[in-house]
C-alpha cells in the first residue's frame, strides 16, 4: 500500500475528489510519502500519543471527507486524527523519540525499520506545522 500524508486547503478537497484522488504530490499538495502506513498503523500512532482506545483511533483513522471508505476500490482519502496533528504541532525531538519507543512495540510494525518510523515522524511534524500555519487540513491518501 502506498501512503501519502498531505496538507490541503479545505476548499481544494472537492476538486481533488472530482479529479479522482490522484497522488497528492501530483495534484500540488505538500506530502510525506510512505509505504504501508495504513489506517491501523496510524491508529496505533494515535493510541501511543493520546491513549485513546484502539477502536476509537481506528474509527477516526478511517474517516473520509464524504463517504465510507472502500480500501479495495482505489485511492482512499481519510482525515489524519486531530489528536495526532495537535500533538505533532508541539512535539519536540525528545517527545518524538519517546513516542517512537511506544509505537514500534506494536506487532503491526515489526516489519518497519525504526529509521523509517523516525523519518516519517519528523516529516509528519514538519507537515503538521506547515498545515497549521496555512490553515490547511491534514489528510491521508492510501492506494493499494
Amino acid at each position: 500500500m502506498l501512503t501519502d500524508v498531505f496538507a490541503a486547503d479545505p476548499g481544494a478537497v472537492s476538486g481533488y475528489k472530482k479529479a479522482g484522488f490522484p497522488a497528492p504530490g501530483k495534484f500540488g499538495f505538500s506530502t510525506v510519502r510512505a509505504r504501508d502506513f495504513d489506517p491501523v498503523r496510524l491508529a496505533l500512532l494515535d493510541c501511543s500519543i493520546s491513549s485513546v482506545p484502539f477502536s476509537v483511533a481506528l474509527h477516526d483513522a478511517c474517516r473520509t471527507p464524504g463517504q465510507e471508505p472502500n480500501f479495495f476500490a482505489g485511492p482512499v482519502v481519510s482525515v489524519l486524527s486531530e489528536r495526532t496533528v495537535r500533538w505533532f504541532l508541539s512535539a519536540e525531538n525528545e517527545d518524538i523519540s519517546q513516542i517512537l519507543t511506544q509505537w514500534k512495540e506494536f506487532d503491526e510494525l515489526n516489519d518497519v525499520s525504526p529509521l523509517v518510523l523516525e523519518s516519517f515522524s519528523y516529516e509528519l511534524r514538519r507537515l503538521c506545522r506547515e498545515a497549521s500555519m496555512s490553515h490547511m487540513v491534514v489528510l491521508v491518501w492510501n492506494c493499494l
